[in-house]
């Protein structure tokens, strides 16, 4: 793991994710990395998480393909100590130098999260170039995080004044600006600005 500038990044280069679109077209995607924002970047009925994980997928030819977006929350999810979070020492990390973390099992995470509920869209990333054309996934399951947990990335972040003003390592909501998104619950998916799942993302990244 290194911590950046403006977040915390692992490499990992394992894995295959496929997603199948609304008009039943198939897509694969192969993960490159994964890092976190809090508060998070998505919002739900106008709420901000307390911290989001994304993992960064790339298309076969290595081209940016899409990112799943998974929420913690210490209302929404519970406060007791999540195990994979449990795996990194943000609190003990130092700016561009490698940590080493150990007992990092990303498989064993997902397969704990319902991920037959979620929200997806075609968007940019969140940073810099903010490059267009991704395809995102965003798990509505909320996952726990304890306090210290918490505190420990964003005392880097959204409790450090001299980082974006203590506002945080996310970027702020953006309007739909026309775009549609999908909801799946199960194998059932709507196609629409709304989705119906019981809650409703009130505004998702371009």
């Amino acid at each position: 793991m290194t911590r950046g500038a403006n977040t915390a990044v692992v490499n990992w280069p394992e894995g295959k994710l496929t997603r199948v679109l609304g008009d039943k077209e198939e897509l694969s995607f192969f993960p490159l990395q994964f890092h976190w924002h809090a508060p998070s970047e998505h919002t739900v009925d106008g709420k901000y998480y307390d911290l989001e994980l994304h993992i960064v997928h790339l298309f076969e030819d290595g081209s940016l393909g899409g990112v799943v977006g998974i929420f913690f929350d210490r209302a929404a999810g519970g406060s007791s100590e999540n195990d994979f979070l449990s795996s990194f020492n943000f609190g003990d990390s130092y700016v561009d130098e490698p940590t080493q973390v150990y007992d990092v099992n990303l498989q064993n995470f997902l397969d704990g999260i319902n991920q037959e509920r979620f929200w997806c869209y075609k968007g940019s990333l969140t940073t810099p170039p903010c490059t267009e054309g991704v395809y995102w996934t965003v798990i509505e399951e909320v996952q726990n995080i304890s306090e210290e947990q918490l505190a420990g990335f964003t005392m880097h972040y959204a409790d450090n004044s001299d980082f974006a003003e203590g506002k945080g390592n996310h970027r702020e909501v953006q309007p739909l600006n026309k775009r549609t998104g999908a909801t799946a619950c199960g194998s059932a998916v709507r196609v629409g600005t709304v989705p119906f799942c019981g809650t409703s993302v009130s505004r998702m990244r371009p």
